[in-house]
């Protein structure tokens, strides 16, 4: 094969290799088709030859890639990475302000679904200058974990990284309800009915108005009255006049109050009149100015039926902006079904390793910045997502990546380990490096004949086969005996790839460790005694393992590769 060729195969590789943990075969081959057109007339000869450097490749950590990719083509480490777009479409009928909002229910605390609406949220508010608000919608005594109050406002802080500038509660806001619903009753944009809901319905249904709505105001006023001593659950509703012709049943006389006499989590028995959602939402975002609601489509009708309370008040209406739903496959998003299995202990909680909620993300070492970046690219669309849970991690871990990568130091640790004796091995001195790029230095081992490497690259060294321990030496083995050959890099280099992670067998220089994985089983590990003064919450990369976060001394919790 054309050495010009040979060395395209194994530059674009790498440099493939820098970007991603594993090197993706089409894209090396494109661009070497790119830089040597007649390539496409060997593609045979060219993915044998390739199959052998990506396994090359694939085998050496990112740094040692990036020595390789110095050597090879320094140029290509310069090149401009793909960038992903930091910001959104631009929102229509901007005015001086952008108030934002976002409105869940406190059945329980935010997970991954949660954080699309509330990525876009932040993201235009970033983008305007503007305000966030968040607004816990808890009218419905019926579906509250009381817990809520204080993780709702948590999580969504952690996502935004402290950009809420406003937490109001529904429930602390029932009086102001009462006295719009009272001004639509005077001002005969409301009714009280009493009307059996099937009966009701069936009217509906032929655009017939029910006995209720054409009484006299002073009717009404007194339903009122009476819907807060007299009527129990189910007798009364207050309802929206609405055109009863409107050619959407949905439309017509909507219910905006109803009554319930169950016990409320945060406010108990002090109120039996509760405004619905369509009412409470659009009073609220009168009241605190809300510019632009970013909502499901399925949210449609809703605000339709909200703009018509806001034209009966003679107010403005937020500019709508619906979006399609994601459905996150090969995940559970069920908060009351998660909350059960919690109860049961099948998980220990809402930071549990093994459930898609945004505290168990943040546990995990995900970063809020990387979780906002993938609801970005996700964009405002009205059209309909299916996002695999492969294809998201895939996603959200490149985001991270980004993030983590430049500040999580670098260390060994060794699950499984087996002692190797390497016979004639020099007595070193060593230090490596704390981070490739950014810590020269840092990490100090004392090295004789005898090693910790894991069982699975003890089972994987074939015989006569050259191996590294990474920045210690290279040895041989022959037969059942393991051989030095020698300590350089560079002579290393001129006769093998292959290189294994490794500790010294000195219990002076080692710790013990325990790592949580995906699934929630726990892995442990020696370690590098350095390693001990990791702190909670910091992130880091064990070689040829993956990204880790500090969960407590010596306990780390598995991120992502």
């Amino acid at each position: 094969m054309d050495k010009n060729i040979k060395d395209s195969l194994m530059k674009f590789a790498l440099q493939n290799g820098v970007k991603f943990d594993n090197v993706n075969q089409g894209a090396v081959i494109s661009k070497v088709i790119g830089e040597h057109p007649k390539a496409k007339e060997h593609m045979k000869e060219i993915s044998i030859e390739l199959q052998k450097i990506i396994k090359e490749v694939n085998s050496m950590s990112k740094e040692e890639r990036i020595d390789e990719l110095k050597e090879l083509a320094p140029e290509l480490l310069k090149e401009k990475k793909h960038e992903i777009r930091e910001g959104l479409k631009d929102l229509p009928n901007v005015g001086k302000t952008v108030v934002l909002r976002f409105a869940p229910s406190p059945s329980g605390p935010l997970h991954i679904g949660h954080s699309y609406i509330a990525g876009l949220n932040h993201q235009y508010k970033t983008q305007y200058k503007g305000k966030f608000i968040l607004r816990i919608e808890d009218t419905n005594p019926d579906n509250i974990e009381k817990d809520a109050y204080k993780m709702i406002p948590e999580d969504l802080n952690w996502l935004t990284d402290n950009g809420v500038d406003e937490v109001i509660i529904q429930s602390d806001r029932i009086e102001t309800y009462y006295g719009y619903a009272l001004k639509l009753i005077e001002e005969n944009h409301a009714y009280g009915c009493t009307c059996e809901s099937e009966i009701f319905k069936e009217r509906l249904s032929k655009m017939s108005p029910c006995d209720c709505r054409n009484l006299s105001t002073k009717e009404h006023l007194q339903r009122w009255k009476k819907m807060f001593k007299e009527y129990d659950d189910g007798d009364a509703v207050v309802r929206f006049k609405s055109d009863i012709n409107h050619p959407n049943p949905a439309m017509r006389d909507f219910p905006l109050l109803r009554i319930n006499t169950s016990e409320h989590p945060r406010v108990g028995l002090k109120y039996r009149v509760w405004p619905l959602m369509n009412f409470a939402v659009a009073i609220d975002d009168m009241e605190l100015g809300i510019t632009h609601a970013i909502r499901g489509k399925d949210h449609a009708d809703n605000a339709k039926r909200q703009e018509m309370i806001h034209n009966a008040l003679k107010t403005s209406t937020p500019v709508p902006i619906s979006v399609g739903r994601i459905n996150f496959e090969g995940f559970d998003l069920s908060t009351t079904e998660t909350k059960f299995q919690i109860k049961e202990m099948k998980y220990s909680g809402w930071d549990d390793i093994r459930i898609p909620f945004l505290r168990a993300m943040k546990r995990k070492g995900y970063q809020p910045g990387a979780i906002r970046k993938f609801a970005v690219s996700m964009g405002v669309t009205a059209t309909d997502k299916t996002v695999g849970k492969e294809e998201f991690l895939k996603s959200l871990n490149f985001f991270n990546r980004e993030i983590i990568d430049p500040i999580s130091n670098r260390y060994f640790a060794i699950k499984d380990p087996v002692v190797i004796t390497v016979k004639n091995a020099p007595k070193l001195e060593l230090e490596q490096d704390l981070h490739p790029e950014k810590i020269i230095g840092g990490r100090k081992f004392t090295t004789h004949e005898n090693f910790y490497i894991e069982r699975e690259d003890l089972k994987n060294i074939k015989p006569n086969e050259l191996i590294r321990l990474m920045g210690c030496l290279n040895f041989v083995k022959k037969g059942k005996i393991f051989e030095y050959v020698s300590k350089e890099y560079g002579a290393f280099k001129e006769v093998g790839k292959k290189q294994i992670h490794w500790l010294p067998q000195d219990q002076s220089q080692l710790v013990k460790i325990k790592i949580k994985l995906d699934d929630n089983s726990d892995v442990e590990a020696y370690a590098e005694k350095l390693v001990e003064k990791v702190k909670e919450n910091q992130m880091i990369q064990f070689e040829r393992f993956g990204f880790c976060r500090c969960d407590s001394k010596n306990s780390f919790w598995f991120t992502h590769r």
